[in-house]
């Protein structure tokens, strides 16, 4: 950006001056007292780079004062002061002027880019390295600043600013990775801890699944024990309708010695017995069946070894009832056939004590008349 003109109006010690610049050195040069640093504290006010207060900078006597200036992007920029205005306006050839009024202390934006300077900012001090005036050595050099402003500075000038900012970044992603690492590392010791701790419990789940299988294949085989009961079951149903029809045949004999009666109490009591038995039998079936059931809705099985030492229990109970009914379904056998006989014999016997009852006027077994003789309630 370059300045082909230059206008104040009321600035100082001109009342009016435009002036000329080509684009190479401009060198401004007159008598003390002229106006010539006026020119300057101009194109200071109009960058907004100085603090100059408005009674030095107004000429005695006026209201108004402003600076203009022609750039060679074709941008004109005004700045205009009076005790109730602050404005800057930016105008262009074929384009709508832009005012800007009650800016503060920084000038707008759209007028930075037109300027394109910007100060620099070093310990809250804003330089502008594009000014600098007649009786100020190079702003480097000058010793109203600290070494460590300057040095400041010259980075700054240098670049090497942001190779400070780059160490630091530097230092920070190295911070940031050290401690990433060192998380990492860490997570990879709690992570190995948790494989050594699910190594564990995967043997201990295999062990138990190495039981769960045993104690199935032990299930299967009480199915099939459950199964023979279930045959044995309907044995003893076929035994007890057995047992109804003996009970009913005894019921038809009328007389028996007491040898005999004796007996058939005690085959009776055995009955009842067996009956018993095949109530019991029953229930275990029915148990059985709800422990079939119960195992099919079982997926994991959860041994519960006092059930199964109960339950085997209860299997060789069962086997020795069924050995027993084996047993007491041949005594059955005996007494169909003690039932049999004695039925033949008491037909025998009615028929011989007919015979000797219509031969004798006396009854042979008391001695008494056929009328007092109880034998025909028998009969």
């Amino acid at each position: 950006m370059k300045i082909k003109t230059l206008e104040l109006k009321n600035y100082q010690k001109h009342e009016y001056l435009k002036l000329d610049f080509n684009n190479s050195l401009n060198v401004i040069t007159g008598l003390t007292g002229t106006g010539k640093t006026a020119i300057y504290r101009a194109l200071e006010w109009l960058f907004n780079c100085s603090n100059i207060s408005e009674v030095d900078y107004r000429k005695e006597g006026t209201t108004e004062t402003s600076v203009k200036a022609w750039f060679d992007n074709d941008f004109i920029v005004e700045r205009i002061r009076s005790s109730s205005l602050n404005r800057y306006i930016l105008s262009k050839d074929g384009c709508e002027d832009q005012v800007f009024d009650s800016f503060g202390r920084n000038i707008p934006e759209e007028i930075q880019k037109v300027f394109e300077i910007t100060s620099i900012d070093i310990e809250q001090e804003h330089l502008f390295i594009n000014f600098a005036n007649q009786d100020q050595l190079n702003f480097i050099l000058d010793s109203t600043y600290s070494d460590t402003f300057k040095a400041k500075l010259f980075n700054k000038l240098t670049g090497n600013e942001l190779l400070d900012k780059l160490f630091k970044e530097f230092n920070k992603e190295n911070l940031r990775i050290n401690r990433e690492t060192k998380e990492t590392e860490e997570n990879i010791v709690t992570q190995e801890n948790q494989l050594a701790e699910c190594s564990k419990k995967y043997k201990v789940l295999k062990d138990k699944l190495t039981l769960v299988k045993e104690q199935y294949n032990k299930l299967k085989e009480e199915i099939a024990i459950y199964e023979n009961l279930k045959d044995l079951s309907e044995k003893l149903k076929t035994n007890k309708e057995n047992q109804d029809f003996v009970n009913f045949k005894a019921s038809q004999i009328k007389i028996v010695s007491e040898d005999k009666i004796k007996e058939l109490n005690t085959k009776a009591e055995e009955l009842k017995k067996l009956q018993e038995l095949s109530y019991e039998l029953e229930a275990n079936n029915e148990a059985i069946e709800k422990l079939e059931f119960q195992k099919s809705k079982i997926k994991i099985v959860d041994v519960n070894f006092d059930s199964l030492k109960q339950k085997n229990e209860l299997l060789q109970n069962l086997e020795k009832i069924n050995q027993q009914l084996v047993n007491n379904q041949q005594e059955l056998g005996k007494i169909e056939q003690l039932s049999h006989n004695i039925g033949q014999t008491s037909t025998e016997l009615e028929k011989e004590l007919k015979e000797v009852w219509e031969k004798n006027p006396t009854c042979p077994l008391c001695g008494k008349g056929k009328d007092q003789c109880h034998t025909n309630e028998i009969k």
